[in-house]
């Protein structure tokens, strides 16, 4: 008889969709496209039961030893525990930052919606005109929070602030969506246009509100300290690694890898430009316009073939390459949207393949293209891509939950990561601009965990340092850092430090992920049947799951 967790992680994953069907949308589960999540207080309080019903559910289920329901039942169970711990220690009521809260979702989600057909901009619409309503229920959330004194840091208040006006303003694909109704053909003729005009209108006036209400009240009592404190930030590093962090550890270790890769960084620029530095290398290639997209449609075709060709190369030399993984999209990200790049889940159907997103700064027209090489194959293919296709495919051996709402970014950014040094390993940065560009990017996670475990943790800079030892860090100094170490541009870096500073323990899960993963590697390479690819199904068959459950499976 079949274990219990198998029609459990089946229903379950109807009725968390039920509750979160913005999230839904994003991980590819249909069905929910015209619904919103219900941000208000009673939206947490029904969210809080809920999850504590699933996981009285799951322990009263008879034990098991096969494989596959065991990892069920650990990784369903953790990813519910994770969500619960939240919830009880208050995150929702003032879970506001710059890149991954509910405002930026609801600027986001329509991009990632079916466009095709009437019925599909029906229920665009639907959502669209729940967005108002959706933003006050939020308000009412992040008004609770207020009186309870769990606020959010000035600094990502000021973040969400712009974000939400560029929204009311008509600086965000909101108002393009008018457009694209266009382009579909107008499905549903003048009484849809209508309608999608409303809805628009109606949408934006409720990010206005938000706007209005984060400017003249929530903001006289946001915090005015950026870092969350020991407490707050271990709890936060856990839910994102699936493992306790030994945070002096990996803080210590965070500067060895700082150092280990100024050196590498240093080596690739006197191969760029013979006798130059790292920022004199940097300043010849960005002047050199043979390294540049023409526009940024080139630069998507680009970045396109890259992806097209490793997927055709690595398919039984490095990977197995699941059917559904061979078709992926890269776009702009629109108007309004942080800076960085992303990467959107598939559906679940794989009728919306995997797409890579970037958010770039409005000056960037003619690209560099080296900057851009290695986080090309983090979001996309072998990074991403790969491994939540993978997740999403295996519906043989994985329940339904765990296909679509099981995601660790300690296992996820860490392979992500793995996957870049992965690329370099197999000769695809054949340039040395392109290995600059590989080694800036994992200095850029590794200043990540130094910034942010120094940042929330209260850290000093180490004192045999070089950049500005024994200080305390500040955003200026996490900032300089950034643009200094990692070749970020000011406006980049910028970004990224507000992003540590609202996201506690997400920022480090990149380079500890990758960190266990190199780790596994050698421990099963010295076994005389190590095989790279049974190593790389090995991690990517259970999916995106804790690193602790990782580890266990992996080397027992």
């Amino acid at each position: 008889m079949a274990h219990p967790i198998l029609e459990f992680g089946d229903r379950l994953t109807d009725e968390y969709a039920a509750l979160h069907p913005v999230t839904a949308t994003f991980d590819g589960v249909v069905g929910f496209e015209d619904k919103l999540d219900d941000y208000s207080p009673g939206g947490v309080e029904q969210s809080t039961n809920l999850l504590r019903g699933w996981l009285d559910e799951i322990a009263a289920m008879p034990a098991t030893t096969d494989y596959w329901e065991s990892l069920a039942v650990r990784a369903i169970s953790e990813r519910l525990g994770h969500e619960l711990s939240a919830n009880e220690t208050g995150e929702p009521y003032r879970d506001l930052n710059s890149l991954a809260s509910p405002p930026q979702d609801l600027g986001m989600v329509f991009e990632v919606m079916d466009r095709e057909g009437a019925d599909s901009w029906e229920k665009i619409i639907a959502r669209l005109d729940g967005v108002d309503g959706a933003l006050a229920a939020y308000v009412a959330t992040l008004e609770e929070g207020r009186t309870r004194g769990l606020v959010a840091a000035q600094r990502q208040v000021t973040s969400v602030i712009k974000e939400a006006k560029d929204h009311a303003e008509g600086k965000s694909g909101l108002t393009r969506l008018a457009k694209s109704f266009e382009e579909a053909g107008s499905p549903g003729g003048n009484a849809a246009a209508g309608a999608l005009g409303r809805a628009i209108a109606t949408a934006r006036a409720g990010f206005g509100e938000l706007s209005t209400y984060l400017t003249h009240t929530y903001m006289a009592d946001a915090a005015s300290a950026d870092p969350v404190g020991e407490e707050r930030y271990l709890d936060s590093a856990a839910r994102f690694l699936g493992a306790d962090l030994d945070a002096p550890e990996v803080y210590e270790w965070g500067w060895t890898e700082v150092t280990r890769l100024r050196e590498e960084m240093t080596a690739a620029a006197g191969q760029i430009k013979e006798g130059a530095n790292i920022a004199e290398a940097v300043e010849f290639l960005d002047a050199d316009p043979s390294r540049a997209s023409r526009d940024r449609d080139n630069f998507i075709e680009i970045m396109t073939e890259l992806q097209l060709k490793a997927l055709a190369d690595l398919d039984g030399s490095a990977f197995r390459i699941p059917e559904e993984a061979r078709e992926i999209t890269v776009n702009i990200s629109p108007p309004g949207t942080a800076l960085g790049a992303q990467y959107i889940n598939p559906s679940e159907d794989f009728k919306r393949p995997g797409s890579v997103w970037y958010g770039l700064d409005d000056s960037e027209h003619q690209i560099p293209i080296y900057h851009h090489i290695s986080t090309n194959y983090h979001e996309g293919f072998p990074g991403h891509h790969l491994q939540v296709v993978y997740q999403a495919a295996n519906a043989a051996r994985l329940t339904r939950f765990h296909r679509t709402f099981v995601w660790y970014s300690g296992s996820g950014e860490g392979w992500a990561l793995y996957s870049e040094r992965l690329m370099n390993e197999l000769g695809y940065f054949d340039r040395p601009e392109y290995v600059l560009n590989t080694h800036a990017e994992s200095m850029l996670r590794a200043c990540r965990v130094v910034i942010d475990i120094g940042s929330h943790m209260g850290y000093q800079i180490p004192e045999g340092q070089p950049f500005h030892p024994g200080e305390d860090w500040t955003f200026e100094t996490a900032t300089e850092m950034l643009e200094g170490y990692a070749l970020q541009k000011k406006s980049y870096a910028e970004s990224e430090v507000t992003r540590y500073l609202g996201w506690p323990g997400q920022a480090i899960t990149y380079k500890m992920g990758e960190r266990q993963i190199l780790d596994m590697r050698e421990t099963q390479r010295a076994r005389d049947d190590f095989d790279l690819i049974e190593f790389h199904d090995k991690v990517l068959t259970p999916g995106a799951i804790g690193l602790g459950h990782l580890r266990d499976l992996v080397v027992g």
